[in-house]
């Protein structure tokens, strides 16, 4: 993916969000950016069109697609969120996607969704165990959302962080699947690896997990 790309970006007024916008713009990249409220997104830049709209709204969503080289999808559930929010707005995405011939997709997902190569150790368990038992909703639309990019035709990536911490980056990661990392990640640490992996089209058609 070359710098003078247009990317599409969903899920860009949360706290990765923020950090991975700030990335795609410092590497030259033109962005466009759904936003619920626009005023969400506190940055301005010659290179970047915040769009007013909604990750479950198929006509928002092609809006902020049209012109886009690839898209970076950051949508989590928060309070409130339909049940099936993620695997709604990347149906939206992945058929806009395919309708315009677009190929490259970075997808953010969390650690609790399972990959064939894992290798969970005691922890991943009892970590799956709670966040199925206490977030039953949020891992299966993660999850399903997950098996609508395996059995597309785009060239993903579907990242898998585990727990979220604020604060410096910590600049070392660890790659690989689940029982391969650790439990923590800071989020700039993540919006670099995402617009790393954006750049460098690396894991295409994969899900890693990363960690610090």
């Amino acid at each position: 993916m070359t710098t003078d790309s247009t990317i599409a970006v969903f899920g860009g007024t949360g706290r990765t969000g923020h950090p991975t916008l700030r990335k795609l713009l410092d590497a030259g990249f033109r962005v466009r950016a759904q936003a619920r409220n626009p005023a969400d997104i506190p940055m301005e830049h010659e290179r970047l069109a915040v769009i007013k709209g909604s990750f479950n709204d198929a006509l928002s969503v092609a809006e902020v697609i049209e012109g886009a080289d690839a898209v970076v999808n950051l949508v989590g559930h928060v309070k409130d969120s339909e049940k099936d929010l993620l695997t709604t707005g990347l149906g939206y995405v992945i058929y806009d996607m395919d309708k315009r011939g677009l190929k490259r997709l970075v997808n953010l997902t969390g650690a609790g969704v399972p990959h064939p190569e894992d290798q969970p150790k005691f922890v991943d368990k009892a970590f799956r165990l709670v966040m199925g038992t206490f977030f039953k909703d949020v891992i299966h639309d993660a999850t399903e959302s997950s098996f609508l990019l395996r059995a597309s035709d785009l060239d993903y990536t579907n990242v898998r962080a585990p727990r979220l911490t604020e604060g410096a980056a910590k600049g070392t990661l660890k790659e690989g699947y689940v029982g391969q990392i650790n439990s923590s990640l800071t989020r700039e640490d993540l919006a670099a690896f995402l617009v790393d992996v954006l750049q460098n089209d690396r894991y295409i058609r994969d899900e890693p997990a990363v960690s610090n």
